[in-house]
Formats: C-alpha cells, structure tokens, sequence
C-alpha cells in the first residue's frame, strides 16, 4: 500500500466496526444538509447510531446534530440512549451559549464604555446572526476583533475586569506573529480572544483591516449594537479560516457546516462578485475556491458556478479537493504521535531510528513515566522495562502499523492526506498566478 492510496481503495480493508463509524457519518452529514439530500434509515443499527452520536460530539456539532435529527422527526426509530445522549449534548450546548452571551456582553460592554469600536467574530456572530438558535453554534471562547491602535486599551480594560494571566507579554511583539493578543481569562468565566485582523500577519494574505471596519454592520447582542463582518467578509473568513488556518481538520465538517449555513442564512442577498472582488485583493482565491467548491461536493451548498467560476485558483486545487472530501468523510480514527511517525519514515533506517526514539527516552522524561527519584540508577533498568511495556501495550498496534493491516488503514490514508493538504497549504504563493 502507498502513501496515496484513497479513501476509496481501503474501503474494502476497513474492519465491520470502522464500517458501522462510516455509515454514521455519511448519516450525520446527510442529515445536516439542508434538504437532507441522502439521508437513509438503511444499516443504522444500534452500533451505527452510538457512533452518530460520538462523531456528531466529535465534530462539535452535538446540539445542532440534535436539532436537525430529533426536530420534525419524533417518529426517527432512534435508541432511548442516544436519544438522551443527544438531548444532553443540546442541553449543555444552550446552557454554554447563554454563560457566553452574558460573559460576551459584559466584556463588550466594558469596552465600549471605554470609547472603543468592537467588532464580533466567527461563533459569536453566526450564533447572533445564521443560526436559528444561538446554542446550536457551540463556541469555546470569545472571539471580537478591535481596531490595532486600540489593543493596549483593550487589554487594559479586560486586566482592569479581573482577566489575565499576568504579566502580559509585550502586544507589539506577540501580535507580529498573532492576529490576536494573548489569551485573556479569568475563573469562571469564557476566555477572551481580542484580535485585531482576521489572519495571522505571517499569513500569505493582503487582507486590508480598514475596508473590513468600513464594510461592517451593526447587529444585535444582548441589549447592546455591536459590529460584525458584512457577509461577503464572513464567507471569506470562514474560508480561510476552514483551508488555510485549520487545513481541512480539526472539525471541518463543522467549518463547512457554518459556510453553508451564511449561504443559507443571505440567499439572495450575498455579493458573489464582491467576494471574488474581495478574494482576489487578499491574494486568497485558491483557498476560498477550493473551502467553497468543497462545501458544494459535501454539503451541497448552492453556491452558483459562476461564482466559483470567477475565483482565482490553480490547476492542483481541484485534485486538493478531492482529497479533502474523502479525508473530511473519513472518520476521525488517528494513530499515536509515535506511530505517525515510524509510518511516515521513508527507510527501515528511519523507522528503526523512529522506534529507538519511542523506547530510549530522556533519563528525565523515563523517571517522570515511571516515577522514580531523581538520580536514581534503577532508570536504566526501566528502559528494559518500557521495552516490555510498548510490546504489551501497543506491540500489536506497531506489528499492524508496519504491516499495514485494514484496521490502521483508514487511520494511513488520514495521515497521508493530512500530509498532502499541509504541503498545500505551504506551498500556495503568495499573490494569485496570472
């Protein structure tokens, strides 16, 4: 088997329970289009719908997972326990949005009491704005945006409402690499992330801050007027956002879950040229092309061809795409740090130097695992021990790895696609190609 073997070609080496985890998913994602286009009760067996559950938590996308699946559909022969499981996952999720929406009104609100401009960002804007219910978009953090000038001041008034860690680090020197002061937190309360642009300056993005503040509108959250992206900027955002920050992982279902939802949310109303227009100035069509374009294969999203049509783009994204479908309709099924790298070792050399790496760790990590005193020489008899140790708890796992038996496929190709979109992602040049 090869690096690039598709989804497609280790289907029929997946074992039945990776098989019960596919059928769940392809479920999920049917049932969170809008038309529920390829939504079937074929094979859901009490394993298969233990496993909606868990990729929908997975995903982050419990509560709306509850919403589309138990809303208008009371007669869904589903199991009183996945029921219930997914009950909770809605309940926590509204009972979390409302600690934030409180916890995001009193940080606003001091803010603009201190004169400065606020602009929400991401979950808290679609949550206002594209979602029907503010607790089916779960958010772990407080994102809003200010004006770079302002950012000394913002932190000062959030140090000045009990938030840190302190000391801070030097704003100047951290946001050359961060589009984002330092985390801001506090006990008992959402952390807080004040940015002052959209994407890391070391991004390969011309993004201009001032024509997002212009183009802005004014929306509703808790009692207060607030700004927010227009939704051509949002889109944009969440594209990249989708393909360039988060490559296609760490929840991308749920990414293109909010695409498709502010498509929803403004038919009709949404600019497509204005976001081609847009695309192109921030040198991003590639990765906005290939977010949408990918939205449209998994979530239908009726994003017009003419639109996708104007979007700057190379002859590589489309092949990019492809294999970013079959990686984001793989379930989540990754091998240890260790064991991605011995697989990823292009020599028996390599391996065998990847594995020596697993067994002979530092005298300090060893004494750390096993607890043992400083200084004690019992250490070096323990690396004979981790030896039996990695053989019984993860030798089979290792011989499967090196074999590359069906159970660790799926787990191999999400590796090696993962691979291929990063080198994607650190290729893309900087300005569109002519």
């Amino acid at each position: 088997m090869t690096e690039t073997m598709t989804a497609g070609e280790t289907a029929s080496l997946e074992s039945p329970a990776f098989q019960d985890q596919r059928v769940a998913l392809d479920f999920l994602v049917a049932n969170l289009r809008q038309n529920r286009s390829g939504a079937t009760m074929e094979g859901l067996t009490p394993a298969v719908w233990d496993s909606v559950a868990a990729q929908s938590a997975q995903q982050k996308l419990g509560p709306l997972a509850y919403h589309r699946l138990i809303t208008g559909l009371d007669a869904l022969p589903m199991p009183e326990p996945v029921r219930e499981r997914l009950r909770t996952f809605y309940a926590v999720g509204q009972l979390r949005t409302t600690l934030l929406l409180r916890d995001a009104t009193h940080v606003i609100g001091a803010l603009q009491a201190a004169g400065l401009s606020v602009m929400v960002l991401k979950g808290l804007h679609l949550a206002m704005q594209v979602y029907s219910e503010p607790g089916l978009r779960t958010m772990s953090d407080i994102d809003i945006m200010v004006p770079e000038r302002d950012l000394a001041t913002a932190e000062a008034v959030l140090v000045g409402q009990g938030f840190g860690p302190q000391p801070r680090p030097d704003i100047q020197q951290f946001c050359r690499r961060s589009n984002h002061l330092a985390r801001l937190s506090r006990p008992k309360a959402i952390p807080v992330e004040v940015h002052w642009t959209i994407e890391r300056p070391t991004s390969p993005f011309t993004i201009d801050v001032d024509a997002l503040w212009r183009r802005s509108q004014t929306i509703a959250l808790g009692g207060l007027e607030v700004l927010a992206l227009c939704p051509e900027d949002l889109l944009l955002h969440l594209c990249l956002h989708t393909s360039y920050h988060h490559r296609f992982d760490r929840m991308a279902l749920k990414g293109l879950v909010d695409i498709d939802m502010v498509v929803a949310a403004f038919e009709g109303r949404l600019d497509w040229r204005q976001v081609a227009r847009t695309a192109r100035d921030w040198s991003a069509g590639s990765y906005v092309y290939s977010t949408l374009r990918l939205a449209t294969m998994i979530l239908e999203t009726p994003v017009p061809k003419t639109a996708l049509a104007a979007l700057d783009r190379k002859m590589e994204d489309e092949a990019v795409v492809e294999l970013a479908r079959q990686f984001v309709l793989t379930p989540i099924v990754d091998l240890p740090p260790g064991f991605r790298e011995i697989r990823l070792a292009r020599s028996l050399p390599k391996q065998a130097a990847s594995i020596a790496r697993g067994i002979f760790l530092p005298r300090r990590h060893l004494r750390r695992l096993y607890r043992l005193r400083e200084g004690s020489p019992l250490v070096y008899l323990y690396y004979v021990v981790r030896v039996f140790d990695l053989l019984r708890h993860r030798g089979a796992l290792g011989f499967q790895v090196l074999l590359h038996t069906r159970r660790v496929q799926p787990a191999l190709f999400r590796e090696a696609a993962r691979k291929r979109i990063a080198a994607w992602v650190g290729t893309m040049p900087a300005t569109p190609e002519e």
